[in-house]
């Protein structure tokens, strides 16, 4: 169980959503923030984390294709 209340403070990183149904779903448990801070990279440093994340030496091209996704995504947002 999550448990929210005021001055509570969370950081999700690599957390994502698919789709606006999942994070308000998700928001739902949490409450709505105050503040939200989106941050991108750029799609060498993602691929760097990524490896990291997974200590892996190669990304399958499966992941490398959602990557290039996603940043195409994200660059549209900014």
């Amino acid at each position: 169980m999550i448990k929210s209340g005021k001055g509570q403070k969370f950081i999700f990183d690599d957390y994502t959503h698919t789709s606006e149904d999942q994070f308000i779903a998700f928001s739902d448990k949490l409450g709505v923030p105050d503040f939200l801070l989106f941050l991108t990279a750029d799609e060498t440093s993602i691929k760097e984390r990524w490896c990291k994340k997974n200590e892996a030496e190669e990304i399958p091209e499966d992941e490398i294709q959602n990557i290039k996704a996603n940043s195409a995504t994200n660059a549209a947002k900014r």
